[in-house]
């Protein structure tokens, strides 16, 4: 439910012009774990704590990353 209705709101930011695609898509990364966790929940729940984590930072590096990269003066964009 969470990511439905955060979903919505990064979209309505967006489709207002408050948010910049980069910056919007972002997001995605979250949706992509999101996704994994649901698809793979068997592995998930029973996988070692380990992969959790390393599934948890590699995420979390990857939204810092494009957020940061979304956040630079337009001449020093990526």
């Amino acid at each position: 439910m969470f990511h439905g209705i955060a979903t919505g709101i990064i979209l309505a930011l967006w489709l207002m012009g408050l948010l910049g695609p980069v910056t919007a898509a972002a997001f995605g990364i979250v949706l992509l774990k999101f996704t994994l966790i649901v698809w793979r929940k068997h592995w998930y729940c029973t996988t070692k704590i380990q992969n959790v984590a390393l599934i948890e930072t590699v995420s979390s590096l990857l939204f810092l990353v494009v957020v940061s990269g979304s956040l630079l003066p337009t001449h020093l964009a990526i």
